[in-house]
């Protein structure tokens, strides 16, 4: 077994080295040879893979005034979208909710988790019907 230390440039370089080496791995007639190619590939490619970036939380308007220009305009969908507060978020969900737009689109336009669709969906279904 022959180890080589290999140092690469940039990020870019790494990726193409790990490519041409997914390349000898598929192109190479002995398998326990192009199992170490793989394996060298899997690893160098975890090395320069860029790194996910964390997108953090909208930071949302303090205060208890609704703004309803606010909610009329993502129910509209007029870009860009203002960032809503948690009620006005609420608001507009029920609002599109009316006008039968999918949750991930609702989800997109106010700047929350499909999942809190969802959820403020089936909790004011539950209050229709214990209203009703």
């Amino acid at each position: 077994m022959i180890e080589l230390t290999i140092q690469v440039a940039d990020f870019e370089t790494g990726r193409r080295l790990v490519a041409l080496l997914r390349e000898a791995a598929t192109t190479e007639p002995h398998r326990g040879q192009a199992r170490h190619y793989r394996a060298a590939a899997s690893r160098l490619e975890r090395l320069v893979r860029p790194f996910r970036c964390y997108r953090p939380r909208v930071q949302r308007p303090k205060g208890e005034r609704i703004d309803e220009l606010a909610i009329q305009r993502v129910v509209r969908g007029d870009h860009p979208l203002p960032i809503l507060s948690r009620a006005e978020a609420r608001i507009a969900c029920l609002r599109l909710t009316d006008r039968r737009v999918s949750a991930a689109e609702i989800a997109r336009r106010t700047h929350i988790a499909k999942r809190t669709v969802q959820r403020w969906r089936s909790e004011d279904t539950n209050t229709k019907e214990v209203a009703a």
